[in-house]
């Protein structure tokens, strides 16, 4: 949890991450299959697309998701 508040503006659904978290339990590889599914509730389809890999990804969410 960021307590700092200062990811308060970086959302995800709540239910689908529940449901990824489930499904990191039973996966081959949990941290991948996390890691994936978490990056496709915070980044838009299109800022994926666009971004020529993670450095042209917005660093602010990127570092909501690495809790720095």
């Amino acid at each position: 949890m960021d307590k700092d508040g200062i990811f308060k503006d970086v959302l995800v659904n709540p239910s689908k991450l529940r449901n990824a978290e489930s499904g990191a339990l039973m996966a081959r590889n949990p941290t991948a299959f996390l890691l994936n599914k978490v990056l496709d509730l915070v980044f838009h389809v299109d800022e994926m697309k666009h971004s020529k890999g993670v450095k042209g990804l917005n660093t602010h969410k990127m570092e909501a998701i690495n809790g720095n």
